[in-house]
């Protein structure tokens, strides 16, 4: 079954000290504390530890343990996996702006993004915008655009669509962004690879 927790971390007044003394008390290996303090801005800050928390609330609660009890290794791509060979168990988090987002499935594999209905720039036309992102989407993604240029709401949601799909799927399979995005095409109902 598929289960997402969405969380607005807007609300959630932390200072530095109680992000380290959160990322200690919850068993986070001193690398992966060190992936969140990479972030300059304490949003950013904010996001990466809101996303491991909710890893660990959501795996000990599903599964009775205690937060602690759940550890979380990468593979060989660097996507996070609980360390645990017995369950089958995926999750995935994706955070943008204010929200936090984890999905989670015990039947095979899942991605998530999040991403604003209004990407470009305010001074930035869908036509600009498109040319710029064109070398990214496929022949169906950019023929599916150009048709909805004059039409700037329907736009932005489309390319997001299009955009969180794309990642998405890209996160589920650990790749993260390959270089070549268009071989990618978000409108199969399984995204596929158009390329080898």
């Amino acid at each position: 079954m598929l289960e997402c927790v969405v969380v607005n971390i807007d609300m959630w007044d932390i200072r530095q000290e109680e992000m380290l003394c959160l990322t200690k008390c919850c068993g986070e290996t001193l690398e992966e504390q060190d992936r969140i303090f990479r972030f300059v801005g304490l949003q950013d800050r904010k996001r990466s530890l809101m996303g491991k928390l909710l890893i660990r609330y959501v795996i000990s609660t599903k599964f009775s343990l205690s937060p602690m009890e759940v550890t979380i290794k990468r593979d060989s791509k660097g996507k996070p996996l609980w360390a645990c060979d017995s369950v089958q168990f995926d999750f995935n988090v994706s955070h943008h702006g204010k929200y936090v987002i984890l999905a989670s499935t015990d039947q095979g594999s899942v991605g998530c993004d999040v991403f604003p209905l209004r990407y470009g720039q305010d001074d930035e036309s869908p036509v600009e915008f498109l040319e710029l992102m064109n070398p990214c989407l496929s022949s169906t993604e950019s023929c599916a655009l150009k048709d909805v240029v004059g039409d700037d709401e329907v736009f932005w949601k489309l390319f997001g669509f299009i955009w969180s799909a794309k990642e998405a799927f890209l996160k589920m399979t650990g790749e993260g962004l390959i270089a070549d995005l268009c071989v990618l095409d978000s409108f199969f109902s399984r995204l596929i690879f158009s390329g080898d």
